[in-house]
């Protein structure tokens, strides 16, 4: 796992726990019927890829600006990610499935890729 992996896994552990702890503190103060339950059970489970699904689009747009910063074409990150042959006339990001997985380790070779050319870390413009 790479680190911001790791914080958003920590994030919504910490989404999941809470979520208990509220369901725990309406069973406590008799507060507990069907819909708590059901709805408290609804948020937990719907809230643990929230952080993921947030980051998603500020990484869709670093990995673009890495992209460019390094001069590499889109096909060399295609090739890189492993993300397969999609239509280079109409490829976007929004449109391409990319696993979680694949996009944080292909965010994380490029800001290596970044440090080892530049020498120092990439900072948003």
């Amino acid at each position: 796992m790479v680190a911001n992996e790791k914080i958003d896994s920590l994030y919504s552990i910490i989404f999941v726990l809470l979520g208990l702890f509220v369901l725990f503190v309406c069973r406590v103060y008799d507060f507990y019927y069907e819909w708590t339950s059901f709805l408290g059970f609804m948020v937990i489970i719907s809230s643990v890829n929230v952080p993921m699904a947030l980051r998603r689009k500020k990484q869709i747009k670093k990995i673009d600006e890495l992209r460019k910063e390094l001069d590499l074409s889109i096909e060399e990150v295609r090739e890189m990610a492993d993300i397969g042959k999609y239509d280079l006339v109409n490829w976007d990001w929004k449109n391409a499935f990319i696993s979680p997985r694949k996009l944080y380790l292909l965010e994380d070779t490029l800001e290596k890729m970044y440090l080892k050319n530049f020498g120092k870390e990439f900072e948003k413009k």
